[in-house]
């Protein structure tokens, strides 16, 4: 979109961003009057700035990328949700011209998986699992400059929709739900995946010898949606994921 449609567009960022997700023909993203925490370490303390996973902020335009924001690299997707294997971008548009785009691509979905700018060609590997590795990787080549600061933003796909993982770790959990959780049985197995994800970055971390002057900070981007199917449940916090409560 020309400069003055994508900045009438982020006016939704205020009323909208709260009730919605930026999807894959939004044409808007988080505004870029504010400055993001990857260029201030950049600018004023000389740190080397990676993005890993999930940003879903804003694609529109290539200054609301994760590298025109202050990240020195990128691997990851753009959008708000996609398969873990195939890296497919789940078909949310029904308007526009991207919705011609898309009757194009199989199953009306396509991939979003990039390296920087440019498409990362990691198809049919689990995002989990290559998240990881690159992070590990990451982590290792820090290790040649261990004088230099170093921060890494990892934004797993897991535990997110559409809940999936390898069979092993599937096999796992099968006999720990009742008939009719299959749901559940699969997003514990993403939350089982993501685990091991964690130990192996802490262990990328030690064996770079950075572990001891490292700072780890771990959230979750929102709460379950209690009454969705296999969605789980906040108690005994109020409310759930769109809602302002501690649940939320």
């Amino acid at each position: 979109p020309s400069r003055a449609s994508l900045l009438t567009g982020m006016y939704a960022i205020h009323t909208g961003m709260y009730h919605d997700s930026i999807k894959q023909d939004s044409s808007w993203g988080l505004p870029t009057e504010w400055t993001l925490l990857p260029r201030h370490l950049g600018q004023l303390a000389n740190y080397s700035t990676h993005m890993i996973g999930k940003w879903d902020i804003g694609h529109a335009a290539w200054e609301l990328t994760p590298t025109e924001r202050g990240f020195d690299t990128f691997h990851g997707y753009y959008g708000a949700s996609e398969t873990f294997f195939t890296h497919q971008m789940m078909h949310y548009t029904t308007v526009g011209t991207d919705q011609d785009y898309l009757s194009e691509c199989p199953d009306n979905k396509f991939v979003d998986l990039k390296a920087g700018t440019e498409n990362w060609h990691a198809q049919f590997q689990y995002s989990t699992d290559l998240f990881t590795a690159k992070a590990a990787a990451l982590i290792g080549e820090h290790a040649d400059t261990p004088n230099a600061p170093f921060f890494l933003y990892m934004a797993h796909q897991a535990a997110h929709y559409p809940y999936e993982a390898s069979q092993n770790s599937i096999d796992r959990f099968s006999a720990k739900f009742l008939d009719g959780f299959d749901t559940r049985m699969k997003f514990a197995a993403c939350v089982w995946e993501l685990d091991q994800s964690v130990g192996q970055v802490v262990d990328a971390l030690k064996g770079a010898g950075a572990y001891d002057n490292t700072v780890i900070f771990v959230a979750s981007d929102n709460g379950a949606i209690p009454g969705k199917s296999g969605a789980g449940s906040n108690w005994p916090l109020r409310g759930g994921k769109f809602t302002l409560f501690e649940g939320g």
